[in-house]
């Protein structure tokens, strides 16, 4: 099995990939965006601790996270960074399942 990683910046084509390589057969796309925000939804664990370490003021009224606002304070402070990628880091990795000792194992090449 292959695995291959798509990164890049908002607006290079990412999405225009993927989309060609669901197309194609044997190729499954696994999109970890989707995945993290998923982990961060209401009642999930990842969301428990993100309120738990960040405090209730990121919250909307309606309990969703405030991306933007959390994006905010975390970009600007590396140990709050730290301390978010250390909670969704490993939840994503638990939502890819058996994807995940394979993610590990692999090197990076740029393509």
């Amino acid at each position: 099995m292959r695995i291959v990683g798509l990164t890049g910046g908002i607006g290079c084509g990412k999405t225009t990939v993927s989309t060609h390589f669901e197309s194609l057969d044997g190729f499954k796309v696994v999109d970890c965006d989707k995945i993290a925000r998923e982990i961060v939804e209401p009642g999930k664990e990842a969301y428990k601790q993100i309120i738990q370490k960040f405090g209730q003021e990121i919250l909307f009224e309606n309990g969703g996270i405030n991306r933007r606002l959390l994006g905010e304070r975390v970009f600007k402070d590396k140990a709050k960074l730290k301390t978010l990628t250390g909670i969704t880091g490993p939840a994503i990795f638990k939502e890819l399942g058996m994807c995940a000792p394979y993610v590990n194992s692999y090197s990076t090449t740029d393509l």
